[in-house]
């Protein structure tokens, strides 16, 4: 099949046409026209560890974008398709209308993504970057002409490099590899947030207004949409805002007995009026000394009363910025307290044996062979990960504590007890009331003023802000 696309410039004015040869890919059957699909992405706690990297660093900021990439690669098996409709048919020699047989892939075939992952990672390799083992689309290249950090995620790359000279090699590189460029600059958005770098104070924000707007459509469209511009909804869901974590961290903490990772209208209502709703990553140049500390807790309180799971919810910090925010059920019962945070605590413990081998790859072994301090409120789960003769209560979950254990012994995390009322984690697991206190928590999360979340139920609905992300 083919298409006709028809974009428009700003203010819907005709800009071009563009035309677009397109298979469709629902009709291919595994194992015949294709073998594999899967095509990594960085995952977003390292785009964010290239970033704060970067920033704190001072090193050059760079995004690139490149051009027809699922047209770039050759396929790797037989496909055949039928010929495009509006065109004349080509025919055998006895009138037979023939189908044509694709020597590359092209878009819609299912392999197209994976196929042009391969061939990119395989031209990174041979220039001279090496490939993290815990995050396949992590990149790092030591060059007499400097250092680069790089995260991909399909045909986009972000990344940071420490003199213009390395980085131009890289892209002459790269095209000498027979890739082009359809973008090239600095940080403006990374994987489709709206970023803001600040060279002097060394700062970052990384805005989530336009997804929040696209949210805010979505739901909201019976309230809203007959006055944003443009008024039709999008096809993004409440799930787009998890890599932005303060949304989803916002919603989470409003949703009472039934926390869930998809706010109601009663959450998104205060966030479609905020005029500058950003997720501010304000990192801070002393890494050894900001350390890279988590925040989980579990909570028993607001138990989903179907399945009776509790609430987990945990933070992830880099330099003064938070880089993971997760607010979700646990996957076990707990019947008390204590079981609860240290199913949080394990869960975070997990997550860091991956974050800091990332870490210690963009960092060129520099960082991530600290200890991890994690601050947990309850003073029970704290004996039990530092002490394996304090198991007996928990020893349903024995697993798990064995594995916290295992973790402090090897001086990969130390867990430490915090005041209860003084772990901003509480937000990613209950209602926090008086709000002035949700405020507190999220500023000392996002390292940001506590006036950036001063949300305003009673502000008119209709007419949000529309800047830019």
């Amino acid at each position: 099949m083919d298409t006709i696309l028809v974009p428009t410039a700003m203010g819907g004015a005709l800009d071009k046409f563009k035309a677009r040869f397109c298979v469709v890919g629902t009709s291919q059957v595994k194992g015949q026209d294709y073998f594999e699909s899967f095509a990594s992405g960085a995952r977003g706690t390292s785009v964010k560890m290239v970033v704060i990297l970067t920033v704190v660093e001072g090193w050059i900021d760079f995004h690139f974008d490149l051009k027809g990439a699922y047209l770039d690669s050759n396929i790797d098996t037989d496909v055949y398709v039928d010929q495009a409709a509006g065109l004349d048919p080509v025919v055998g020699p006895n009138g037979e209308r023939m189908c044509m047989k694709l020597d590359k892939a092209i878009y819609g075939t299912v392999q197209a993504a994976r196929l042009f992952t391969k061939k990119f990672r395989a031209a990174l390799v041979s220039i001279g970057f090496e490939v993290s083992l815990d995050d396949e689309a992590v990149y790092r290249l030591d060059h007499k002409l400097g250092r680069i950090v790089l995260a991909t995620h399909v045909d986009d790359g972000i990344g940071g490099a420490s003199t213009t000279a390395v980085l131009n090699w890289m892209y002459d590189e790269i095209i000498k590899h027979g890739f082009s460029f359809s973008q090239q600059g600095g940080w403006h958005t990374i994987l489709g947030f709206g970023a803001k770098r600040d060279l002097v104070n060394r700062t970052v924000t990384i805005s989530a207004g336009g997804h929040i707007r696209d949210l805010v459509r979505m739901h909201l469209a019976d309230e809203v949409a007959s006055t944003l511009n443009p008024p039709t909804p999008t096809a993004r869901t409440i799930m787009d805002l998890q890599p932005a974590d303060l949304g989803v961290t916002y919603g989470a903490s409003h949703l009472k007995s039934a926390a869930d990772l998809t706010p109601p209208k009663d959450a998104l209502l205060p966030m479609g009026d905020v005029r500058d709703f950003s997720l501010f990553c304000t990192v801070d140049s002393d890494l050894p000394g900001k350390g890279l500390p988590a925040r989980p807790d579990g909570d028993t309180t607001f138990v989903d009363k179907q399945s009776h799971r509790a609430q987990l919810g945990y933070t992830i910090s880099l330099a003064g910025g938070c880089m993971e925010a997760v607010s979700r059920r646990q996957h076990s019962t707990a019947v008390d307290t204590a079981a609860a945070e240290m199913f949080a605590a394990s869960v975070a413990g997990a997550v860091l044996v991956s974050v800091t081998s990332v870490l210690a790859f963009v960092s060129f072994g520099v960082l991530g062979h600290q200890t991890v301090r994690i601050w947990c409120d309850n003073e029970a789960a704290v004996m039990a990960a530092n002490d394996a003769s304090s198991i007996k209560r928990l020893a349903y979950i024995a697993r798990r504590v064995r594995f916290l254990q295992e973790l402090v012994t090897r001086k990969i995390v130390v867990l430490l007890n915090i005041d209860g009322k003084q772990n901003p984690a509480d937000a990613l697991t209950k209602h926090i009331e008086p709000k002035a206190t949700f405020r507190d928590y999220m500023a000392r999360l996002y390292n940001a003023t506590a006036s950036l979340f001063r949300f305003s139920h009673t502000t008119s609905m209709a007419h949000p802000a529309e800047n830019s992300d």
